[in-house]
């Protein structure tokens, strides 16, 4: 109980990553992929400029390649 107590107040700070990769919003999908495998990255928060507008995660970047693979390109 106490080495719970100890853990849930911890400053979060001990806990959090400090190697961030910033992303912008025109930032091409493969460079994000690249991030993931290459870099052992799986979030990303999307700058633009100095201003936070949105978390990119590996969930997101899964279901826009699964997306991906289910477009039928010939139709276009």
């Amino acid at each position: 109980q106490q080495k719970i107590a100890e853990i849930k107040n911890r400053p979060i700070t001990t806990i959090m990553s400090k190697d961030v990769k910033n992303v912008r919003p025109d930032t091409p999908l493969s460079d994000i992929i690249d991030y993931v495998v290459h870099g052992n990255m799986h979030m990303f928060p999307v700058m633009n400029g100095d201003k936070l507008v949105g978390i990119l995660g590996r969930r997101d970047i899964l279901n826009a390649t699964f997306m991906m693979d289910n477009i039928d390109f010939s139709k276009q």
